[in-house]
């Protein structure tokens, strides 16, 4: 009987120890997310959707309008778009 009682004992310690894990890496998760976003905007990466009207226009052949649409966003020059443009094709 005391057997069985420390076993659970033991398997709810388990969980515990794994649950404060998993709620520690989710805060670390969220606070690399915060960092990375801080990031992106001070480097001047496009939003995940301005990115996919970006692809959109090189699906089509407009790859000039899609450098222009990515110039305008970041304020990048005409090489570094071009650059980022090519590495997307």
């Amino acid at each position: 009987m005391y057997d069985k009682i420390i076993l659970i004992s033991i398997g709810l310690a388990i969980i515990l120890i794994v649950c404060l894990a998993m709620n520690q890496l989710k805060n670390e998760i969220r606070r690399s997310n915060i960092l990375l976003d801080k990031m992106a905007k001070r480097l001047g990466v496009p939003e995940p959707s301005e990115d996919n009207k970006i692809k959109a226009l090189i699906a089509e052949g407009k790859k000039n309008e899609a450098i222009k649409r990515y110039r305008d966003i970041t304020g990048a020059g005409l090489k570094e778009a071009n650059d980022y443009i090519e590495k997307l094709i």
